[in-house]
């Protein structure tokens, strides 16, 4: 089923790589090179998933999960992180800060759109209508 995702990175070689993944799994991409550009498509787009790049220049993945979770309008939409980082101690950083889960930048393609399904799926019950209908 077609959801419209929401890809934050800016390495424009990873929004490409993820964009063509995803439309190729039948998913409306909306791209954002940064942060504060990212919000803005959130809040104007109303994606069902956000995959947002840990770091990032000017403003992080965490600066970016915490600003959509403080906006009425985007704290629903889950977030996956896309990360490099990968010790445990940043991983759970990454738990802790409210991301519905997290991707390394080096995950197998079926896995990736293993958790973006699960995803979407586990998340199509609760999100209300005005985040944009039907998953």
């Amino acid at each position: 089923m077609s959801s419209r995702i929401l890809v934050i990175d800016d390495s424009g070689t990873m929004r490409a790589i993820l964009s063509h993944l995803l439309r190729d799994l039948g998913h409306d991409i909306i791209t954002a090179r940064d942060g504060v550009e990212g919000i803005e498509a959130a809040a104007n787009k109303k994606p069902r998933l956000i995959l947002c790049d840990i770091t990032m220049p000017g403003m992080d993945g965490f600066e970016v999960v915490r600003r959509l979770a403080a906006n009425v309008a985007t704290r629903e939409i889950p977030v996956i992180a896309l990360t490099a980082l990968t010790s445990t101690a940043e991983l759970k950083q990454i738990e802790s800060a409210g991301f519905a889960g997290s991707l390394s930048k080096t995950t197998d393609p079926t896995q990736l759109a293993t958790l973006i399904e699960a995803t979407l799926a586990s998340c199509a019950a609760s999100l209300p209508r005005a985040l944009g209908g039907e998953i």
